[in-house]
């Protein structure tokens, strides 16, 4: 699959992270699956925010991701 997309992460990664479309938008190792679900079962919005933006490789990658899906008129 590839490298995990969580921001300098090396390891190995297993998990596609799907939106309601079904695209991929972030790969991540066991590890870093862990993380991103603790945050959504803790419900902080704070924390959820930041490995959001983690998960996609950090906030120029999600920054990009976000602009290029930008909904037209």
């Amino acid at each position: 699959m590839g490298k995990c997309t969580w921001v300098d992460c090396e390891n190995e990664a297993t998990h596609n992270q799907r939106d309601k479309n079904e695209n991929v938008w972030a790969i991540l190792c066991d590890v870093h699956l862990k993380l991103f679900n603790a945050a959504m079962e803790n419900g902080n919005i704070k924390m959820v925010i930041a490995t959001w933006i983690k998960a996609q490789g950090g906030a120029h990658v999600a920054t990009e991701r976000v602009l290029k899906h930008k909904p037209t008129k």
